[in-house]
């Protein structure tokens, strides 16, 4: 009977955090796609008290359209930091693939 030695462990744990790591990497993507976009009024009578305090949308369709304009930029810069996060978790579980993979082979020919 064959038994693990410290290389086949160390390949096992490695794929195991690379694995973690890339769900992780893989909930930020996610997040990412979801930045809701806000501009920061209210279309109708309030929902809640969160709602109540604020304003009315804007009667000037010029303004309406600004407020959009920004609330669209303010989500994208959101998305754009979640994605930079994301893209940081993935070359991480990239990396510890490559070392659970690189130790396996190791392991292989000690």
């Amino acid at each position: 009977m064959k038994y693990f030695n410290w290389g086949d462990v160390l390949s096992i744990v490695t794929a195991i955090a690379a694995l973690f790591v890339g769900i992780r990497a893989a909930l930020i993507w996610k997040a990412a796609s979801a930045v809701p976009t806000d501009p920061g009024w209210r279309t109708g009578p309030p929902i809640d008290e969160n709602d109540a305090s604020k304003p009315i949308e804007p009667l000037d369709p010029v303004q309406a359209q600004m407020d959009w304009i920004v609330a669209i930029m303010k989500a994208n810069a959101g998305s754009a930091d979640l994605n930079r996060k994301a893209a940081i978790w993935t070359a991480w579980a990239v990396g510890l693939s490559v070392a659970s993979s690189l130790l396996g082979v190791l392991a292989s020919c000690l």
